[in-house]
């Protein structure tokens, strides 16, 4: 939970900084990314809730792009994503996720009950955390070497197991993953069933027919 309000924290602090600097003429937005990080994949599935558009600087990570030098400069982590919004650059996609949310508020992508009522942070901190991602550093060189075959691969795929469950049942309840409508929640999972996919794994899905429903209806 503590975590989970630091996130918050920063994305407000970098909204109301940005409030601070905000000049009259046209907003820039740019975004720093690359199309195999599912991190980057969340930020551009917001860009496309809300309508905007930013100026797009694709980094190959194949090719260590995020290890240059002027990059590094901007983002000492060398990861994607990474914003730059008038100046105010933003990293780490669930807080960049959350900042687009509050700069951009036309249409709320918070996600609350379909009763009513605000969903709580706690759970959106649970859905985020319980969603990992196959493509870590530190095994990422194995799986190139040895793909499908090797020990990495499958016990980054059964990691999706108990995720897949939880939104099985979700979508028992409610056309999308929190809410009756698209949410953050939805954004913090979907690269992840995406990545499935690409992988040719629908059969992880063989025996969860809402979320087989919402894949091909994605």
């Amino acid at each position: 939970m503590g975590e989970r309000h630091e996130l918050h924290d920063h994305a407000r602090a970098a909204h109301q900084w940005y409030g601070k600097v905000r000049r009259w003429e046209a907003a820039t937005l740019e975004l720093y990314h690359g199309n195999i990080s599912v991190c980057a994949q969340k930020v551009r599935l917001v860009l496309a809730e809300k309508g905007t558009k930013a100026t797009e600087h694709h980094l190959s990570l194949r090719d260590g792009d995020q290890q240059q030098p002027d990059y590094v400069k901007l983002n000492p982590e060398a990861v994607v994503p990474t914003l730059v919004h008038d100046g105010v650059m933003v990293t780490e996609s669930t807080v960049i996720a959350e900042y687009l949310d509050e700069v951009f508020a036309e249409r709320s992508l918070w996600p609350a009950y379909a009763g009513g009522g605000a969903r709580g942070e706690e759970e959106l901190q649970r859905i985020i955390d319980r969603t990992p991602d196959p493509e870590r550093r530190a095994r990422r060189r194995k799986m190139v070497d040895n793909g499908a075959k090797s020990m990495q691969f499958g016990d980054a795929i059964r990691v999706y197991d108990k995720p897949l469950t939880n939104l099985e049942k979700a979508l028992a309840a409610s056309p999308w993953f929190a809410d009756e409508d698209y949410t953050l929640a939805d954004v913090s999972i979907t690269p992840y069933v995406n990545r499935l996919a690409m992988l040719k794994l629908e059969r992880m899905w063989t025996n969860r027919p809402n979320v087989a429903a919402a894949v091909q209806a994605t």
